[in-house]
């Protein structure tokens, strides 16, 4: 319950219900009828979007706002991280608790830096290694150079905090 009081919704709709509150107590203890200040605000707000709407434009106004936009939007994509991008994205591959590993970076929904695609590589020839099955155990060998070896692998998400870490750290270089 708190977590959802925390997000947005929740957020937005206990700012609505109070204020809902407070308006209909305002009526009620200022002894008007119940209602009467919210539909005051809904008449402001109608004539405000009415008044809006009726407002004569010019077509050189539309001309220049569009234009203006543009500007600010080459502007922005100019400055933005896209064409300063971060120092530690050519960090793509690491030799992490005795495997070589590669991965690539993508930016995710919140606009930060994941790691995508980790996975082990052969230390000979640098080909991802495949997990192969037999009754006895498990191994990983390269399709490549036939490498192979019985090491257990790692965590992936252990591997991502260290990853991290040495960018955190700036040991990466």
């Amino acid at each position: 319950m708190r977590k959802w009081l925390k997000s947005a919704w929740g957020i937005s709709i206990v700012t609505a219900l109070f204020s809902f509150i407070l308006t209909v107590s305002y009526d009620w203890l200022g002894d008007r009828p119940i209602f009467s200040t919210m539909w005051s605000l809904i008449i402001i707000v109608w004539r405000g979007i009415v008044t809006f709407l009726n407002f004569e434009l010019r077509v050189w106004w539309i001309i220049v706002g569009v234009f203006t936009m543009i500007v600010i939007a080459y502007i922005w994509s100019r400055i933005s991280d896209t064409s300063n991008p971060a120092p530690f994205l050519s960090y793509r591959k690491d030799s992490i608790k005795g495997w070589n590993w590669e991965w690539r970076w993508y930016k995710n929904h919140y606009g930060k830096w994941d790691i995508d695609g980790l996975h082990p590589v052969c230390p000979k020839c640098e080909t991802p290694i495949v997990e192969s099955f037999n009754i006895y155990n498990i191994a990983y060998n390269c399709l490549r150079c036939n490498y192979s070896t019985k090491d257990r692998l790692p965590n992936f998400e252990h591997i991502k905090v260290v990853i991290l870490d040495n960018i955190k750290k700036d040991i990466y270089k």
